[in-house]
This record gives structure tokens, C-alpha cells and sequence, in this order.
């Protein structure tokens, strides 16, 4: 359901594994930054991340797994929505769960209508331990295994987004 194009990861750095790579598409191709990122696995798409500089012959995708890294998300089948976010490992956390919601192990997580940087419903993991509510907390935490091992990918998906032009009809809109 998405335009875009394919390209082929060309540059894994191993001191920073988890946080990006290198794809062989770049502005020559239309990649933008904040373009959506995909990787396939059994047969289905999951986040792998976004575009996050482009030069012209190739760009740098940084991974959902970077702990620099977030999304807003969805948790099914309740469509509760909290941030999901990268831990520098092949794990993710989901985040600023209110400590009354049901979240439980194997809970699928896809990404949320209420963010704007990727398009919703796209998947994100699963939910593999949720932790207690700490006393000075008012929410609770989960860890997340992703939809995607990006330590597999060799090809991705980028998907365009044109986020600039998204915001400004969306602005339109409004008024």
C-alpha cells in the first residue's frame, strides 16, 4: 500500500551495529529524509527505521533499534498508544504504558496513527517481558522484540513520505 522504491543495505558499521547503515539509493533516486524505512521478514514488513541524511548516490538509515531512535506506537488489540524506542541492542522498550492498561507478553505492536513521522499500522514487534510499575513511576515498561532482525536485511523498502508536503496539507486543512 506504499510508494517507494527497493534498495540494497551497502555498508554495515560494526561499532555501530544497531544504530544504522548504509542503503545504495540517495537523492538521485528521491529519497528524502524522514522517508520511511522496511524490512522484510517471513514474508512480511516491519519498521526498520528511517532515512536520516541522503546524499546523492546513497543514504543513511537510522535503525528503530538505535537508542536514539523512537516511534509512536500502538499496542493491540486495546490501540492504547505509547512510544517505542530504540536500546542500542536487537531489543526494543516500549515506553509510558499507564500502569492500568493490560499489556501482556506476545501483544503486537504496529506503528500509530498519532505519529507523523511513520505511516500507521505499519508492524513494529512483539512484546517479549513486560516489568513491574516502579514506585516512583506511573507507568510501566516492556521490552519489545522488533518485527524485523536488521542484523538479516540485505535489501530494504523505502517508503516515500514527502512529510513536508503531508504537514502543509495538513495545515490547509485546518483553516
Amino acid at each position: 500500500p506504499w510508494a517507494g522504491s527497493w534498495a540494497r543495505i551497502i555498508n554495515k558499521t560494526p561499532a555501530d551495529w544497531y544504530g544504522s547503515f548504509f542503503i545504495n539509493k540517495g537523492s538521485d533516486d528521491g529519497v528524502e529524509v524522514n522517508d520511511t524505512v522496511l524490512g522484510m521478514q517471513d514474508d512480511k514488513a516491519g519498521l526498520a527505521g528511517r532515512v536520516f541524511e541522503v546524499y546523492p548516490k546513497f543514504s543513511k538509515v537510522l535503525l528503530i533499534t538505535n537508542s536514539a531512535a523512537s516511534a509512536v506506537c500502538s499496542i493491540a488489540p486495546s490501540g492504547l498508544e505509547a512510544l517505542v524506542e530504540g536500546k542500542g541492542t536487537w531489543l526494543l522498550k516500549v515506553n509510558y504504558v499507564p500502569e492500568q492498561s493490560e499489556l501482556a507478553e506476545g501483544a503486537e505492536i504496529t506503528t500509530a496513527a498519532g505519529g507523523l513521522l511513520f505511516p500507521a499500522g505499519v508492524p513494529v514487534g512483539k512484546v517479549t517481558k513486560v516489568y513491574a510499575r516502579e514506585s516512583f513511576m506511573n507507568f510501566i515498561t516492556a521490552d519489545v522484540t522488533p518485527a524485523v532482525d536488521v542484523n538479516t536485511l540485505k535489501e530494504v523498502f523505502v517508503v516515500r513520505r514527502r512529510l513536508q508536503r503531508e504537514i502543509i496539507a495538513a495545515a490547509g486543512a485546518e483553516r
